[in-house]
């Protein structure tokens, strides 16, 4: 019998053919080079979702929801389905990893049902090519940028932080700088303090 409150469920390049076929996990583990590991259901994870440099992890269109911490140093295909952040306390950590390929995500929901978490970023920026949206909970950005492709929804919003979004085709580079205090008047086009 599985233990879904404690322990790490490990896929790597064994003899299975990389399709995850349990469908709720404490913590979960992607690693290894050989295969693409792929979501077989609609999956829920209570705890951390974690893949290893060499990993490989496809929703392969189901949904995920994580209870804890997300960190991926490998590969990661969100295809067009959405993540749920749905842990109830605490600070949890994401870390995406990156920006582009392999590191973005599609939608995010934020969804702490009422209680007092803080999904925070850690490490890298965030990239959501659809959709972010804030049911429940704290967003601390953490000084980190967030790109939102699609749309950007606050049901009960607490956001942290500056967030950018635009659609990719109307995404120009740019160059912003930032001055603070150029004059020491408050008015400079008023010249009644000599």
């Amino acid at each position: 019998t599985m233990d879904i409150n404690s322990g790490t469920v490990r896929y790597y390049d064994g003899a299975v053919d990389g399709t995850i076929r349990l469908t709720s996990f404490y913590d979960l583990l992607i690693d290894g080079t050989a295969r693409t590991h792929s979501l077989n259901a609609l999956t829920a994870v209570s705890g951390d979702v974690v893949i290893n440099a060499n990993g490989t992890f496809d929703v392969n269109g189901n949904d995920l929801s994580v209870g804890d911490s997300w960190t991926n140093s490998g590969t990661f295909d969100p295809e067009t389905r959405t993540v749920t952040f749905n842990g109830t306390s605490g600070t949890i950590d994401i870390d995406t990893g990156g920006t582009g390929a392999g590191k973005q995500f599609n939608n995010i929901v934020f969804d702490d049902n009422s209680g007092t978490a803080i999904y925070r970023l850690v490490n890298n920026a965030l990239d959501a090519n659809g959709s972010i949206t804030i049911t429940d909970g704290t967003f601390n950005a953490n000084g980190l940028d967030v790109n939102v492709g699609g749309g950007w929804t606050n049901d009960k919003r607490k956001v942290r932080g500056t967030s950018h979004w635009v659609s990719a085709a109307h995404a120009v580079k740019a160059e912003v700088r930032l001055y603070n205090n150029l004059f020491s008047a408050e008015n400079p086009d008023d010249d009644s303090e000599g």
